[in-house]
């Protein structure tokens, strides 16, 4: 979470709008059409709505040209937005900008910034929200990427502002909207799809590779400025090469591998299939690009190396992700549960392990000498406690990067090199924590960050937590391992957990883990100025709720957040502890069906309100359903021929008699049906 609070603008503001891996680029874009009308105030507030307090402003003080917009707010419970309404295209995807600059800017949000908008004919959609500073800057430049615009949006807005709550004086100028391109290829491994992991000792599958390719290779003015003219088109080529092989393993001076396939660069998705039956051990990769074709070969409109290693048989690494998307830590199926921390103290570690949570995710790390570190991953270990290790803060130019480096190493990409070397052999780390909801701007860097830990340490997957769960897509290539953060309680339904869990599973197509961050904080622990009456902590049964919608929307992992907010919660620690530990005691009670990996008989069927999943342990199958709502709902469960009858995981008996058994589950309950094949 890091503490990030991300809020839509105002749904009144809406209401007054809309009434009415490896990788290459391309060559240089020419820029692409500003789509801000006086983006510079140079025509004072003409096509801007400025309520009180905003005002344009001509001097040499601008950021460039001669003017800028000026506001000062002293009342911090005054809320007011300057903004424009944009010209767009559903389904394409925005960059926008603005130059900012605070002084005396104080409160609990992250300042002054820039943000864009969308609506539709029920009213706001959703929005992208780059951070922004607060204290004292000179001119600073915040630049955000929307997702993709939905399809039933009405209109949409760019927006300058200092975050509600806050106070001091802000400048803005030079605002850019424009459409953004990203990439016109984009690729991933389906299977292996844990860094092409292939083990030497298991049944060789094909190596299966998917393929996003955007909707411009479809565009005529873009293909004739990358040389290519009707009829012709761009070719995609697929490639499954591998060196001669001579390390352990091989079967000696082999000549190499290679399999390749080319076919016409169509929008959409395709998903091809590699023999890896000829595959030694060692290093390959898949190589997918995209190629004018007069003449062939004349340029590449994209290019993507996908790395993987086939290891001897009887190896694996330390922990790392199998193909059924669980974690695997010194041979033995494990599923992270556990907390966000700020640091480590023994006599937590002590409460966590009494209670059967199994991993901890500190952030102290991010900033912390490497020998006391070492200290406390010694802790952990001795409690039984695994440790996700944060080096989220280690960018250069972000704002948490420590001042100091670690160990008086300055530069991050050494600091970073530091740390995993001296830990990547202690049995105390579980994963390294590389992403804590950094924006997507950072793509290249976060991309560079994973190839460099994955390269350093092949013993241990990386995991990343993001709030922009329409922007997952963006993130593939960033970490081995997805995490979502949503926080409904109080003011949004807690079927949010469902959702965001559904939007990380989908972004790998399911191919890949994620670990989900569940709420059990209080939203007023981030408020101290406001009223406390407006936030309260989550109930024992929405947290349970959002548990379960996490687990049957697939979550192999779920590190609550935060065990510090426990400790300052206004209901007491014990109070809410006893609700966390009984729900912690629920979730280790389904760790063998969350850990099995047996195929459910087709003739098994569930249906519930908040989406049901069902998992087979040898003969025995699990049955997992949840209602998000606050009103009661209907479950309906077909069961497998021959079973006569069903228990509850709280020991009751339901009678299966002829067509399916119909339950009602009450407002925010849950339920896990358990039953014996016969």
């Amino acid at each position: 979470m890091g503490g990030t609070i991300h809020r839509v603008v105002t749904f009144a503001l809406i209401g007054a709008l809309f009434a009415g891996l490896a990788c290459d680029g391309l060559a240089a874009e020419p820029p692409a059409a500003n789509l801000v009308s006086n983006p510079g105030f140079e025509d004072g507030a003409a096509k801007w709505h400025l309520p009180a307090g905003f005002k344009v402003v001509q001097g040499a003080a601008a950021h460039a040209g001669g003017s800028f917009l000026d506001f000062v707010r002293t009342d911090k419970s005054i809320y007011e937005l300057a903004s424009q309404r944009i010209d767009f295209r559903p389904g394409a995807r925005y960059k926008f900008s603005a130059w900012v600059w605070t002084k005396g800017v104080v409160g609990e949000e992250s300042g002054a910034t820039v943000c864009m908008e969308w609506s539709g004919p029920k009213g706001w959609i959703g929005g992208a929200y780059p951070d922004g500073r607060k204290g004292d800057n000179d001119w600073f430049r915040v630049v955000g990427i929307t997702p993709p615009i939905p399809r039933e949006a009405a209109g949409v807005s760019v927006t300058l502002y200092l975050r509600q709550g806050m106070t001091g004086e802000a400048r803005f100028d030079d605002v850019e909207v424009a459409e953004y391109e990203g990439r016109p290829l984009e690729a991933y491994l389906i299977d292996p799809a844990y860094r092409g992991l292939v083990l030497g000792d298991e049944p060789r599958r094909p190596i299966r590779v998917h393929v996003d390719l955007a909707d411009r290779l479809a565009d005529g003015p873009w293909l004739s400025r990358h040389g290519i003219s009707p009829p012709a088109q761009p070719q995609l080529y697929l490639t499954l090469v591998q060196q001669a092989a001579t390390g352990e393993g091989s079967r000696g001076a082999a000549p190499g591998y290679r399999q390749s396939v080319t076919m016409a660069a169509r929008p959409g998705k395709i998903e091809h299939e590699f023999d890896a039956a000829g595959l030694e051990a060692g290093d390959f990769s898949v190589e997918v690009g995209i190629k004018g074709a007069t003449p062939p070969g004349q340029s590449d409109l994209g290019f993507v190396r996908l790395g993987g290693r086939v290891i001897p048989p009887g190896r694996r690494p330390r922990v790392y992700i199998d193909r059924h998307r669980r974690t695997v830590v010194e041979g033995k199926p494990f599923f992270p549960l556990g907390f966000y921390l700020d640091t480590i103290h023994d006599a937590d570690l002590e409460k966590i392990a009494a209670a059967g949570f199994n991993c901890v995710m500190p952030y102290a790390f991010s900033s912390m000498p490497t020998a006391e570190a070492g200290k406390l991953l010694d802790l952990a270990q001795g409690r039984g406690i695994k440790v996700i290790y944060s080096i989220k803060d280690l960018y250069a130019g972000t704002e948490c990067l420590p001042k100091g480096g670690i160990d008086g190493k300055t530069d991050p990409d050494a600091a970073v090199t530091a740390v995993v070397e001296r830990f990547r052999s202690h049995p105390g780390v579980l994963a390294w924590y590389l992403n804590d909801e950094l924006p997507a701007t950072m793509r290249d860097a976060l991309e560079a960050r994973y190839r460099l830990v994955r390269r350093l340490d092949p013993d241990h997957p990386t995991w990343a937590v993001l709030y922009q769960v329409d922007e997952l897509a963006d993130y593939r290539h960033t970490c081995d391992v997805l995490g979502a953060d949503p926080y409904p309680v109080p003011d949004k339904p807690v079927a949010m957990a469902a959702d965001w869990a559904r939007k990380t599973r989908d972004a790998t197509g399911g191919a890949c883990a994620f670990w989900q961050v569940p709420q059990v904080f209080d939203w007023a622990n981030y408020h101290k100025n406001e009223d406390p009456a407006r936030h309260r902590a989550a109930t024992y049964d929405e947290m349970r709720v959002m548990t379960y919608l996490a687990l049957v929307n697939g979550a192999k992992g779920l590190i609550y957040y935060s065990f510090y907010d426990l400790k300052r919660d206004r209901l007491g620690f014990d109070v809410r502890w006893k609700d966390v530990s009984r729900l912690g005691a629920e979730v280790r009670s389904l760790m063998p069906a969350l850990l099995a990996t047996g195929t459910a008989p087709r003739d098994v069927a569930v249906s519930g309100p908040g989406g049901a999943a069902v998992f087979r342990e040898g003969n025995r199958l699990w049955v997992l359903v949840a209602n998000p709502d606050k009103a009661a709902a209907t479950v309906r469960l077909a069961v497998p021929k021959g079973v006569g009858s069903l228990k509850t995981l709280g020991g009751r008996s339901i009678a299966v008699g002829d067509g399916p058994v119909v339950e009602e589950l009450k407002p925010l309950a849950c339920e896990t049906y358990v039953m014996e094949l016969p």
